[in-house]
């Protein structure tokens, strides 16, 4: 530091700068002013990457056909930085990806055969450095009855009235003529208090670019130290 300029030294991390008057004879001591900012490398700070459609592992489609492809890419600093591209590419094919400015890009591809592929996401910040996410999945024609466990053990109480959590469910094309799903509500550890309890659970798609569709919405009264597991139907229920 010389006078009032602050030579950086290229060295990623927080610059505090701290400026003091220690007084003299005239006048008394001030408080330290203080200040810090934090030095980003803009080849090293690259956007973050969500795949949200498909998940890793088996896509399942008894009929080869168009397979939506969705990501979400963000970057931090936003007046410093932005996301300018996102694409996919899968085996060697390059597919851009349509912005739908919210952070949600998505495109379509169909695959050429059923098996395993490599489906790579890259995302670019506007100095053109990138970051990359692969994710491996498997194009299967075969397609059974299933349960999969969304979620478990998601306490509400006086202190978190509503509580959101956001499930995983299998990646598919064109498998499953019906979905349905079962929600157990149980008292928590400890047990319950002697009030019943009137509430409401939402059960909410999420589509690829970044909508949320009301799949279903149950109005309950949860009778205190009772176990209740309504049916809900989730014809949207997929992926993430």
């Amino acid at each position: 530091m010389s006078g009032n300029t602050v030579t950086l030294t290229g060295q990623v991390g927080t610059v505090t700068v701290k400026a003091s008057q220690p007084g003299n004879g005239t006048f008394d001591p001030a408080d330290d002013a203080i200040n810090s900012f934090e030095v980003l490398d803009p080849n090293t700070f690259v956007p973050s990457i969500d795949a949200r459609n498909p998940l890793a592992g088996d896509v399942f489609m008894p009929n080869l056909g168009p397979l939506q492809l969705a990501a979400i890419s963000d970057i931090g600093f936003p007046e410093l930085f932005s996301v300018t591209d996102l694409k996919f590419e899968v085996n060697g094919d390059v597919i851009p990806a349509k912005n739908w400015n919210n952070k949600h890009y998505t495109a379509w591809w169909t695959p050429p055969s059923y098996g395993n592929f490599a489906l790579k996401i890259t995302a670019t910040n506007n100095f053109g450095a990138a970051a990359t996410k692969t994710v491996n999945i498997n194009i299967t024609e075969q397609a059974e009855d299933m349960s999969v466990a969304a979620f478990a053990d998601v306490w509400a109480d006086i202190n978190h009235g509503q509580v959101e959590v956001e499930a995983e469910l299998p990646s598919y094309v064109g498998a499953f003529n019906e979905i349905s799903a079962g929600l157990a509500i149980d008292c928590p550890p400890g047990g319950c208090d002697p009030w019943d309890r009137i509430s409401s659970i939402d059960v909410k798609g999420i589509t690829a670019n970044g909508t949320r569709s009301s799949a279903t919405s149950h109005p309950t009264v949860w009778p205190a130290r009772t176990k209740w597991t309504p049916p809900i139907s989730c014809p949207s229920c997929r992926a993430k």
